[in-house]
Order: structure tokens, then sequence, then C-alpha cells
């Protein structure tokens, strides 16, 4: 009888810590989720609940976020940790924002000329400046911009205006390069407005591709040769003053 109860004894002790150990593993994967209205989601423990004034949560590195009730969309419960990081990946996307402050802009690019296939150029530039407001950059740049013929190489140095649509991830632009070429075999006024589409890496991080006009004013005589039957080969000069071309470019931004 007594070996009968120590064995009884043994088995609800184990069924015991058993029950404790699901009880816990199941209060680790199950977490409170905050919904907001701006499209965060929060992952953590409730620790208080005020109705209509705020929400206190608790994430798992131990931060402590208050919200008010104007800003909660729902609250509910995430008890898989695939769900988990699911959800946290996607909101970490949606929630990726243009962060403000010093910003720098690499391009590099290619104009196919509307002067004739002569005057095709490869360029790269960069700009520094200030993203004021996650919409707006402003900064002045410097490129180098090199014809394949007649083999010229321009320096424009240039203001540079970026306006952003959308506070995200994803978001298309206009942007506007104005400045002067003042270095260079070709000296003038240059001018280079753009649309294109930023992909955000990171809040600071981003690669962007645009299509724009690309105009750059010179004082510039170009020589060509013609052959006729009847007078030969002739040479004659070609005054050209502006240089215009569709521009596709690439670029990344830090």
């Amino acid at each position: 009888m007594d070996t009968n109860k120590g064995c009884m004894k043994k088995v609800l002790l184990t069924l015991a810590l058993m029950l404790g150990a699901f009880t816990a593993t199941f209060a680790q994967s199950t977490k409170d989720v905050l919904y907001l209205k701006n499209g965060s989601i929060i992952y953590g423990q409730l620790i208080e609940m005020v109705p209509e004034k705020q929400v206190k949560i608790k994430t798992t590195d131990g931060s402590v976020f208050v919200y008010n009730t104007s800003e909660v969309d729902r609250i509910a419960k995430a008890e898989t940790k695939e769900k988990e990081n699911y959800t946290e990946r996607k909101s970490s996307f949606r929630t990726r924002k243009i962060a403000t402050g010093f910003k720098g802009f690499i391009d590099d690019s290619y104009s196919a000329s509307m002067n004739g296939s002569d005057f095709n150029r490869g360029g790269l530039s960069v700009s520094l400046g200030s993203q004021i407001l996650p919409q707006l950059f402003v900064g002045a740049g410097l490129g180098l911009e090199y014809y394949t013929e007649p083999e010229v190489l321009t320096v424009p140095v240039f203001a540079d205006v970026r306006v952003n649509f959308i506070n995200g991830p994803v978001s298309p632009f206009l942007g506007v390069k104005v400045g002067y070429t003042a270095l260079g075999d070709f000296e003038g006024f240059y001018f280079n407005p753009m649309v294109g589409c930023r992909f955000g890496l990171t809040n600071k991080l981003a690669l962007h591709t645009a299509i724009g006009y690309a105009l750059q004013n010179a004082d510039y005589t170009h020589e060509e040769r013609s052959y006729s039957p009847y007078y030969g080969a002739t040479t004659f000069r070609r005054s050209i003053s502006t240089f215009s071309a569709i521009k596709i470019q690439f670029g990344f931004e830090f």
C-alpha cells in the first residue's frame, strides 16, 4: 500500500511539473499584439490599460511604450512564433519612413543625345545636403560627364532638389538639378529635371532609378565631312549652342 502511494505521489509530481512547463511555454509563446492606426504593430505584454486614456505595453527587450487609446486600432493575441516573426517583418517594411537630416546621393547615368549619336554621354555625380522633411531634400552637387564624340569631359556644378510623394519604403519622386558647367571643354547653363522611384532599404539607405531630360548650353563648333560626286569631299562647320538628351540614371542614397 505504501509503495502504491509513493508511486502515485511521483506520478502526480511529474504531471504537475509537466503542466507547469507547458503553461510557462504557452505564456512565453502568447503575446499581446497592439495594432496602431498608423499601421505599426507592437508585440509584448500589456502592463496597464486605462479605458479612454492610455495603454502601456512592455516589449521583449524591456522597453515600455505608452499610447493614447485614440492611437490604438485593436488589441489581439499572437500564439505562434512564426506568425509573430512574419507580422513583425511586414510591419517593419510598412513603417520604414524616410529619415531627416544629412543626406547624400551617388548617381550613375547615361544620356542619349537628341543632337545625334556623337553626343551620347555617360555620367557620375555626387550630391550632399539635407533631408529637411521626409518629402523634401535640398542640396548641391558635382558631376562628371564624358561625351564619346568629340571626347569631351564636362564638370557641372548644380543645386539639387528632390520631392518624395510618399513617406514610406517605396515612393515616386520628382527632382531637378540646376547649375553651370564651369570646368571642361563646354561651359554654360546646366538643367536636368527628372521623375523616378525610390526604394528604401532602411530609413536612411535607399536605391532609386529615374528618367529625365538633360540640357547643356555650350558654344561649340563641330566639323563635319560630306562627299558629293560633283564636288568631292568637303568639310563644313556646324555650330551647336544647346545639347539635349534623354537621361536615365540609377543611384544610391545614404
